[in-house]
């Protein structure tokens, strides 16, 4: 039991599906203590360490001897410390132009010194469920109220964090700061146990430390350091606001979704809610604020199993849900379980309750443990007599049911559903699934499609969303943050924004120069890229895949319009006329496929291609997926994929897109901002951008990072190369930065700076957690130091390193003098004040032009400015080079580098080191293949012909 507890409490360290640490609920493994057992080990490695206080009492041991979280324990709150001040260097350039952010100042929070308590429930290895079933019983309530020991009168203004810590006002007293009791779940319902086994936990309480509550007012003023006090507090008012809430709604992590409140099917038995999202934070003018935004999460849908089941498999009846799920027999002879029955996986772990013996009944709630091979015909089991006989041997559930219930079932022959209570197997018709269970697997593109619809909102709806959210949490009604004094500002914070200039982007010489304005968009009638491609097209070939309702002549003369669109904007094409591949079967992996195109091409145009194109029949990521594995792994050869309907169309704006990404891959450049030889930079200046992807939720494949360089001097090139980063690790391994980065510095040097190094490295970092930030420096930029001090002694470049995210609830709404923008904020909007980090450097930048929904702006936070640029300058340039994203002719939302690396992560997820044929991108709950660390590599990229300078991954 106590192994058991263990790895699950490391699991628990580790962090949820997510990736972020549930690191302020720490997993104490304790036992019972006193009459009951062993005294519970609030032990160094349950998350706890023992601090002696100054100024207390020394002859009190209890008072001078307290046990402490460690600091880790908090790093999921929004405050981390220690890192680049801001000063006084707020962005004054551009216009300024008034806001309403959905943050809520907190305009009073409580003073009195809270107590808090290590609660041990059982063994300390119990499930949630149990903990707070426990901690809600009535004896609990009781002995909480009144301690027996010491008469002590307790009040009932416990905040628990429904696992292993409590606060309270009252302490206990000093000479005993612990009891224990035993809680008796079924006593107190009356039920009478089965085999005399009592349904019996032991409970202790135990102080453990008070919380000061003016660490955290002495550290909004500047008057106090960072410190685990100041996160003891923030993390006591993160549980105080949720204390509430949690009883009332679901819970996700930070959001709580009221049952039926507002709810969107999505199909295959899954639908949307609508929820309320609330997250404490401090905040730039010594305050507290409260960011509160509109929440959507997927969930089940509550109703009848085969209904569900039904909507999930495509099922038309239930007749024909019978053969979906009816095992199949192979070639070799064997049955094997259906897809479809092996699909019905996704409903293990849901909780459910059953229909036939009247509503009391289904206040009883069992948990799906699998679907059985078995049907009712097939389920047989000994009934006993209750007239003391002898009992009925093999009775079928079908005949058990007819003679128990009176109830003759329709569909026999379903599978049975196994639970996870022993001997209980239940038939699909006779049981509902329980509402608000949430679904964790990967939405497939019908669902995202309707996700989509009903998540995008304008920012008038999203205001009223929000309201209604917290119409929902009613704050200035929760007993408990007016008993603790917690008093929340009922409207949005108003703050001063700066709306900064918009640039003239840099096109050919000898086009037309877009100058975007306001509007943040422009087009490319009449224009040159800034380069043309410097691989020139010569060889290429196009592939029409099967279903794709193409013929040859079809594709030629895509091939010649997109030429002739592609030579107007300055492309260097010496042949308009591919190798078309056509009349392929529907049997052919990509890879034979694309085998078989490269042969022909060769054969017939005597040169190997420098493009292969691939006409698709719809958006079906799994044969995407397949092909860039074989054209960027195998082969080394850029390839773009087109729909087929699209290329049929020839439409002049749709080439025109496609061109821009052909340009980008052949080694051109679309555009760039500023004059000068470095544009933005006023010395040599490299761009490294990072990011790691992670496989769908629940699978257990390996994670996968990419590192982007700059590839000119003004940074509106990059290269990527991608590695495996083991399985849901955030932070980029040394070995892993070494094999993505030195081969592209080495590039930069001999190609960009002709054997000079930039004197000034920029390191963006996109997909941290506020909690990792000590990590990016402490692992990151200093694996990256020693890579380039191992292999250029001497060479010390300054670095800037900012963080950026779109990870966050913080959203923009302009003020009814409309100076901000109409609707949505204009492009170059950025805040710095108000709700931004109360003494750190970072801002809030809305960089893009949002077509539909509400915009949501870049966090960038900026922890090492080795460098010295100014705010000024720095966010100018972050600003700016927005605009030179290679596909596209807007402003996008995220800083390019990052951007490029975010693609570059996700192309690089399917490409295992695996036949294709096995990669499991389609069940996001596919056995991880290789060995348990995830510690495979990719196949790395076929890099002959230069393939990691050109933007593949675009």
């Amino acid at each position: 039991m106590v192994g058991a507890a263990k790895r699950r409490n490391a699991r628990n360290r580790q962090g949820g599906p997510d990736g972020n640490s549930n690191a302020t609920e720490p997993n104490v493994a304790a036992r019972d203590q006193a009459t009951a057992g062993p005294e519970v080990e609030f032990s160094e490695e349950a998350g706890f360490v023992e601090r002696t206080l100054e100024h207390a009492d020394p002859k009190n041991a209890n008072e001078r001897r307290v046990m402490e979280l460690k600091g880790q324990y908090y790093s999921q709150y929004d405050v981390p410390g220690g890192f680049l001040p801001r000063g006084q260097d707020f962005v004054s350039i551009g216009k300024p132009v008034n806001l309403a952010v959905n943050s809520y100042n907190v305009t009073a929070f409580p003073t009195a010194k809270v107590y808090q308590y290590a609660i041990v429930i059982g063994d300390g290895a119990e499930k949630r469920g149990l903990i707070q079933r426990v901690w809600d019983s009535q004896k609990c309530k009781e002995e909480r109220m009144h301690s027996k020991d010491e008469r002590h009168a307790f009040d009932e203004t416990w905040v628990f964090d429904g696992h292993q810590l409590a606060w309270a006002l009252t302490s206990l007293p000093l000479k005993k700061p612990e009891f224990s009791f035993k809680v008796d779940l079924d006593e107190e319902k009356g039920i009478t146990p089965r085999d005399g086994k009592k349904n019996e936990h032991q409970v202790q309480i135990k102080r453990t430390k008070s919380i000061d509550m003016s660490y955290i007012h002495n550290y909004l003023a500047g008057k106090a350091a960072f410190d685990s006090s100041v996160l003891e507090c923030i993390n006591f008012l993160d549980h105080l606001m949720r204390q509430n809430p949690s009883k009332m709604f679901t819970v996700v992590k930070r959001s709580y979704f009221m049952k039926g409140r507002i709810q969107h099917p999505l199909g295959g038995g899954i639908e949307a809610f609508k929820g309320v999202y609330q997250s404490i934070r401090a905040t730039q003018g010594g305050k507290l604020s409260i960011n509160a935004d509109v929440s959507n999460c997927t969930f089940w849908m509550a109703g009848p199993f085969m209904e569900v089941a039904g909507r999930m498999l495509k099922a038309t009846n239930p007749h024909d849900l019978i053969k979906k799920l009816k095992p199949k027999t192979g070639t070799d002879g064997k049955v094997y379980a259906s897809e479809d029955f092996l699909n019905l996986r996704r409903l293990h772990k849901l909780a459910i309750c059953t229909t036939h013996r009247g509503k009391e009944a289904e206040k009883i709630t069992y948990i799906i443990d699998k679907m059985s091979h078995l049907n009712a015909h097939e389920h047989k089991f000994d009934v006993r007599n209750k007239d003391g006989g002898p009992p009925s041997l093999n009775v079928p559930l079908e005949m058990y049911f007819r003679g128990k219930y009176s109830l003759r079932l329709n569909y026999p022959q379903l599978p049975l559903i196994q639970t996870t209570k022993r001997g209980v197997l239940l038939p699909m018709e006779v049981v509902k699934i329980l509402p608000n269970q949430r679904y964790y697997y990967r939405l497939d593109e019908v669902q995202t499609s309707n996700m989509i619809k009903f998540a995008v909102t304008r920012p008038d709806q999203r205001k009223r969303d929000i309201q209604a959210g917290l119409d929902m949490l009613k704050w200035g009604q929760d007993k408990l943050l007016t008993t603790y004094g917690l008093n929340i500002e009922p409207s949005m914070v108003k703050t001063t924004a700066r709306l900064l200039p918009p640039p003239t982007v840099q096109m050919g010489h000898s086009g037309k120069q877009p100058a975007p304005g306001l509007s943040g968009k422009w087009d490319l009638r009449n224009t040159k890229f800034y380069l043309p491609n410097t691989v020139v097209l010569e060889t290429w070939g196009i592939a029409i895949l099967h279903g794709a309702n193409m013929k040859r002549a079809d594709a030629l003369k895509f091939a010649k319009e997109l030429v002739a669109t592609y030579k107007r904007h300055g492309g260097r094409v010496l042949s308009d006329n591919p190798f078309v591949l056509e009349n392929i079967p529907k049997g052919p992996t990509p890879g034979n496929i694309i085998s078989e195109l490269l042969g022909r091409i060769e054969k017939n145009l005597g040169k190997k291609p420098q493009m292969l194109f691939f006409m698709l029949p719809d958006k079906t990521q799994h044969i995407y997926a397949k092909i860039k594995k074989n054209t960027d792994c195998k082969y080394g050869i850029v390839s773009q994929c087109v729909q087929a309907v699209q290329a049929l169309k020839c439409n002049p704006q749709y080439l025109s897109n496609l061109c821009m990404k052909i340009n980008a891959k052949l080694g051109g450049t679309t555009s760039r901002i500023g004059t000068s030889p470095r544009g933005h930079f006023k010395v040599d200046s490299m761009v490294i951008g990072a990011d790691v992807s992670h496989p769908a939720p629940g699978s257990l494949g390996p994670s996968a990072a990419a590192v982007v360089v700059s590839q000119d001097k003004y940074a509106a090139r990059y290269g990527a190369l991608v590695q495996v980063n083991g399985h849901r690790v955030e932070m980029i391994m040394e070995k892993t930065m070494e094999f993505c980065l030195l081969p592209q510095v080495k590039r930069y040097i001999t190609e960009v700076g002709r054997g000079d190094k930039p004197q000034h490295v920029y390191y963006f970092r996109d997909g941290v957690s506020e909690g990792q930030y000590k990590q990016v420096l402490d692992l990151e930029v200093k694996a990256i130091k020693n890579i380039l001090q191992k292999e250029y002694s001497g060479w010390q470049p300054k670095f800037v390193v900012i963080i950026c995210t779109k990870r966050h609830h913080i959203r923009f709404f302009p003020d009814e003098d409309r100076s901000a923008g109409p609707v949505n904020p204009y492009p170059g909007v950025l805040v710095d004040r108000d709700v931004t980090h109360p003494f750190e450097n970072d801002a809030y930048l809305c960089s893009h032009s949002a077509i539909q929904g509400t915009a949501r702006p870049t966090h960038y936070h900026v922890l090492l400015n080795e460098a010295k640029i100014p705010n000024n300058e720095l966010y100018t340039m972050i600003y700016e080079q927005c605009y030179t994203f290679a596909r596209s002719t807007t402003p996008v939302s995220l800083y390019p580098a990052v951007y490029y690396a975010h693609l570059a992560s996700v192309r690089a997820l399917p490409q295992h080191n695996i036949p294709t044929d096995r990669m499991p991108i389609d069940n996001p709950r596919e056995p991880r293949i290789g060995d348990e660390d995830g510690e495979y590599d990719l196949i790395p990229i076929c890099d002959e012909s230069g393939l990691s300078k050109l933007m593949w991954f675009i």
